[in-house]
């Protein structure tokens, strides 16, 4: 299956590596410091909370620590908001923080010092603040380091700087980063990109959950539930993604704007629809937010500088594969074809038209009108698919009809017909009903 490109550059990387993470990819999580680890005084409610820490129970973990007497609990209970993603009461706790020195081995201290930095500068990346979290960590290589966390500090660094912005390297240069400090953050800057350590990304589901209609409850109910089985399964070892479920038939394209922001969206998975994704186009556009479109197919939406990408071809795409696949794969070699002239269905129907001739097929009939405008009939189309109606339309005499019954034109063996939107929910069943009928 295709997918629409366009080139926005880093920016849009960056934003668009969660597509890659719900295909499977999981780039590499921030390491936690255990609890034995650490040699100190520790209780059963601390080492309850270790376990469901490292289980992912994050709620549970916050009441074991909250209850423990160990003097290492308290920094475990910031630990723990980091890793739930609650940042603002973690970073208000991080900057009161004072460890326990009399009841802290040097080692200790050194160590909580460490995940200090490192904590701190995981609230700066899920805050999209890369080059604070970037300052964060290069004043981390300035403390007394043992060699396996001075190359946890690196790891981290070369993971993140990749993903700074021309005017975020500007910022860099007006702290307090010596030459040395900022050429070795220029040599992380040619590394490869991989899934910066820490980053959490929020995916937007825009769907019609209100939606009355049932068949469009099925769709959304089935989309809904198999992301939310794929984060999961990708956040089993750390939290990566993060759903964000937004309603479009409360939330109209012309007003999700402001969601978006509040939400703090990098990827949206919606519209459904050709029309919402053509209204919402500008907001994402703007705000260089990718949108993955389930079943959109509109030509509109391909032009460069485009926000989507679809799960399914674009019409054009579509119609050339499907003329190869009718052709070549199924055998057919006569086929009607069905459009409504106004809509993107029209160009696909002379893509597809061309491309089955050249193939060597035979196109009985087209059938181009504007539907709405018509009311939708379609009598005029079927009865066309009718051999008799043919030899009614004929001008040669009864007797010479009477000597052709036996050779009427066969019905095609199938039809194509590239409907959309309106056009596919109104038109297909009237369709198929018409060809029962027929056929009966």
């Amino acid at each position: 299956m295709g997918m629409m490109k366009s080139t926005w550059g880093v920016v849009q990387f960056r934003r668009s590596l969660c597509i890659l993470l719900m295909f499977g990819w999981i780039g590499l999580a921030p390491k936690v410091v255990h609890g034995q680890q650490l040699d100190v005084q520790r209780d059963l409610a601390f080492d309850r909370g270790i376990l469901a820490y490292n289980q992912g129970e994050y709620a549970s973990a916050l009441d074991y620590f909250t209850t423990s007497s160990s003097p290492i609990a308290p920094f475990f209970v910031v630990k723990t908001h980091v890793a739930g993603q609650r940042c603002t009461p973690a970073m208000q706790m991080l900057r009161a923080y004072r460890p326990p020195t009399r009841q802290l081995s040097e080692s200790d201290l050194r160590l909580i010092s460490h995940e200090q930095y490192v904590l701190r500068s995981l609230c700066q990346v899920q805050a999209r603040e890369l080059p604070l979290a970037t300052l964060t960590l290069m004043h981390a290589l300035r403390e007394p380091l043992s060699s396996t966390l001075r190359t946890d500090i690196e790891n981290r660094l070369q993971s993140l700087v990749p993903f700074l912005l021309e005017h975020e390297w500007t910022v860099l240069q007006s702290t307090d980063l010596s030459q040395d400090e900022f050429s070795r953050l220029q040599q992380y800057r040619q590394r490869t990109r991989s899934l910066p350590l820490g980053f959490t990304y929020r995916i937007g589901v825009y769907l019609p959950f209100s939606d009355p209609d049932e068949s469009i409850q099925q769709i959304v109910r089935s989309m809904a539930r198999g992301l939310t089985l794929a984060v999961e399964q990708a956040n089993e070892s750390k939290p990566l993604l993060h759903l964000e479920f937004i309603d479009s038939q409360v939330v109209r394209p012309e007003l999700l704007a402001p969601t978006l922001d509040s939400l703090r969206v990098d990827l949206l998975v919606g519209p459904l629809f050709t029309e919402e994704a053509q209204a919402s186009f500008s907001t994402l556009a703007s705000r260089q937010i990718p949108a993955i479109i389930p079943f959109s197919s509109a030509l509109p939406l391909q032009e460069a500088g485009s926000p989507f990408f679809q799960w399914e071809p674009p019409l054009t795409v579509h119609a050339s594969y499907m003329a190869s696949y009718a052709f070549e794969t199924l055998g057919l070699d006569t086929v009607s074809i069905l459009s409504d002239r106004t809509s993107d269905g029209y160009v696909a129907s002379q893509i597809f038209r061309n491309e089955f001739s050249s193939l060597g097929g035979i196109i009985l009939d087209t059938y181009f009108e504007d539907f709405a405008a018509n009311g939708f009939e379609l009598d005029a189309f079927t009865e066309r698919l009718d051999p008799q109606w043919w030899m009614d339309q004929s001008q040669a005499p009864d007797s010479v009809k009477e000597l052709l019954g036996p050779y009427k034109m066969e019905l095609p063996q199938a039809i194509y017909a590239p409907l959309d939107g309106v056009y596919e929910s109104t038109l297909i069943p009237l369709l198929s009903n018409s060809l029962d009928a027929l056929n009966s």
